[in-house]
């Protein structure tokens, strides 16, 4: 099970001069590349360095004998000058491995340990082949991995450490045969069950066998003192988590790293998980980048550069702070900094406030007063299609991890579609329609079917803003909803909002609408107007086929564009905008006439009520049936 025992060695030295020329020395003990040139040509395998850094007695020269490496460089340089054999001596800089801990420098030895051998059984053609049946986020760590799979070295097992779990095998103090067969791993794990892994340390090799005897009928026997590596600890982390308990299954859904695991744990796992199972561990790999400051540099204690998790909690809410996970691609290293987290409060606000207003303007609602989709005024209708787009495009998102792609389109639809325009065009019918009205009960029930569904959309990412809306509907509309939104369905909504037949006529009204506000500045920039709702507008157009739409929704056209009046008119010219088949010339003007104190539109005031003379007729209406 773990390959075979064998020398490993990493470094070696190689120095370029001026004139392009190099020096080489080779010590086949004391560097991978060295080691490999030694096997190549049958050289000697010396290690002449003990595990504290000291040459040993096997060295040719006896005053080296127990001396560091390190404090053995002039001594050599001067043995050679002694001889005549220094032909010159100088400083070289070049790069050399060192501990990431401590900065000091590394020293390489051949020494005596156990391998996985990655091409034994086809072990590394097997994983190649059976990486492309992960689902990789994102794609390219397939090819990342892969890459990487097709070049390691085999994999070192051992480890010389005084703590971990102890590579189980023994050796017989005889004849030096290795012993560890299917009998002395059932010893040992029914050892490590009852007592854990320590207990190799306390027990001896007769306690852990009990009679046990090598082949060659020796019973004096001895531990091995190695650890095992913690890399492949945690690359069988799978089957001791998931077969171990009877909820979950193996394999895993999905394993969650940073970027430079694809060198770590996502490859350990699937080596021992291929020669044990002839499977990946995992369906899905995720990986992620490393969060860095604003100016992309490594967050550091000693930089004066970390934000804590916790100050962003204490500070913003802990929403906050998964909205700026969710809402950077975490594919690349992800910059946090407080400009970044002030720029994701707005971006949070604007959502929680469209939140806010579906909330307000429902409350009370009741099954009683929902309207049938197919009797919903059109703008509601259109405004569902929108969300119906907008859904799909965040589930097809969420499921392929892009979180940062589906809290945009959440944002966008928030922003643009409803703060800056469904809402805006439906406070006339929400605050000065009759309660009863069939415009202002379609518009209540579009609110309230949306904002069941936009509360579902949110809980992933904006879990307790979406938990305490969900609170405040159910106690102000629907006692009837589940008691939790994490409770509810998530991502369905009806197919009959898709509509896409309202999307060409809607698209041109909206278009429309941009031009006329596009003017309304202008006047308001002139002195014409101050508020759009002062404004008259009047529409030429030319293209007969805009004609007639524009004529067939004269009706609704100023509650649409929120002015007091609009007014479409045929032209044989124009030099206007292009519009559907024609274009169009868009002027505005104040509106002539009273202002309705209670709507504040303009109004002519041959329409102004006898009975509330500071209100239109309209109004008169609907507070006459309040009364």
């Amino acid at each position: 099970p773990f390959g075979e025992r064998r020398s490993r060695a990493i470094n070696a030295d190689f120095v370029t001069l001026e004139d392009g020329t190099g020096i080489v020395h080779i010590a086949p003990g004391h560097g991978e590349d060295d080691y490999a040139a030694g096997r190549k040509y049958s050289l000697e395998i010396l290690s002449l360095v003990d595990g504290k850094g000291r040459f040993t007695s096997d060295a040719a020269v006896e005053e080296l004998a127990g001396m560091g490496v390190f404090e053995a460089d002039p001594v050599i340089t001067g043995i050679l000058r002694e001889r005549g054999l220094l032909f010159s001596e100088g400083m070289r800089p070049h790069s050399y491995p060192h501990c990431w801990r401590c900065r000091k420098p590394v020293i390489f030895r051949a020494t005596k340990q156990w391998f996985l051998g990655v091409d034994k059984k086809d072990l590394r053609k097997r994983s190649l082949g059976l990486i492309s049946d992960v689902k990789w986020h994102p794609e390219i760590s397939e090819k990342r991995i892969r890459s990487m799979m097709e070049s390691r070295p085999d994999w070192c097992l051992s480890r010389q450490r005084l703590w971990g779990v102890p590579v189980p095998v023994f050796y017989c103090r005889d004849c030096g045969e290795v012993l560890a067969t299917r009998e002395s791993f059932d010893r040992i794990a029914a050892m490590a069950e009852m007592e854990g892994t320590d207990a190799w340390f306390y027990r001896t090799a007769e306690e852990i066998l009990e009679g046990v005897k090598c082949s060659c009928g020796s019973g004096a026997l001895e531990k091995e003192n190695d650890i095992l590596d913690v890399w492949f600890d945690s690359g069988v982390s799978s089957f001791a988590v998931l077969e171990e308990r009877e909820s979950l299954e193996w394999p895993a859904d999905m394993y969650l790293e940073g970027s430079d695991q694809h060198r770590g744990w996502f490859q350990t796992s699937l080596i021992p998980s291929v020669a044990l199972k002839d499977r990946p561990p995992y369906r899905s790999v995720l990986t992620h980048g490393f969060t860095v400051d604003d100016e992309g540099k490594k967050m550091s204690k000693s930089e004066g550069n970390v934000i804590s998790p916790q100050e962003i909690v204490e500070k913003y809410g802990a929403d906050l702070l998964r909205l700026w996970a969710a809402s950077e691609n975490y594919f690349r290293d992800i910059k946090v900094s407080e400009e970044i987290l002030s720029q994701l409060v707005t971006y949070y606000r604007r959502i929680r406030n469209s939140i806010r207003f579906i909330l307000g303007n429902t409350s009370g609602f009741s099954g009683e007063e929902a309207v049938e989709y197919g009797e919903m005024t059109p703008i509601d209708r259109f405004i569902l299609r929108r969300f119906h787009i907008m859904n799909r495009t965040v589930m097809e998102n969420y499921n392929d991890c892009l979180f940062y792609r589906g809290t945009r389109e959440i944002h966008e639809f928030c922003n643009n579609w409803l703060s800056s325009f469904y809402f805006n065009i439906l406070k006339d019918r929400l605050y000065v329609s009759g309660r009863d009205s069939l415009k202002r009960r379609s518009s209540r029930t579009a609110l309230r079917l949306m904002g069941e569904s936009l509360l579902k959309l949110i809980a992933p990412v904006l879990s307790h803003t979406a938990e305490e809306g969900w609170q405040v509907m159910r106690e102000e509309s629907e006692p009837g909803l589940e008691e939790s939104v994490f409770l509810a369905g998530f991502g369905e909504v009806p197919e009959e909002w898709e509509a896409p037949e309202l999307e060409e006529e809607w698209m041109n009204i909206v278009r429309l609408r941009e031009m006329v506000l596009k003017k309304i500045e202008e006047a308001r920039g002139e002195g014409l107007v101050k508020d759009p709702l002062e404004s008259r507008v009047a529409i030429g157009v030319s293209g007969k086929k805009a004609l007639r739409f524009l004529t067939g929704i004269s009706e609704v056209l100023s509650e649409y564009l929120i002015v007091s009046s609009a007014e479409v008119a045929p032209v044989e010219e124009s030099e206007g905008p292009e519009f559907m088949d024609g274009s169009i010339d868009i002027s505005v003007t104040r509106a002539e006439g009273m202002k309705c104190a209670r709507c504040w539109l303009i109004t002519p005031s041959g329409e102004v009520s006898d009975r509330y003379p500071d209100i239109c007729g309209r109004c008169a209406d609907v507070v006459g049936e309040t009364e």
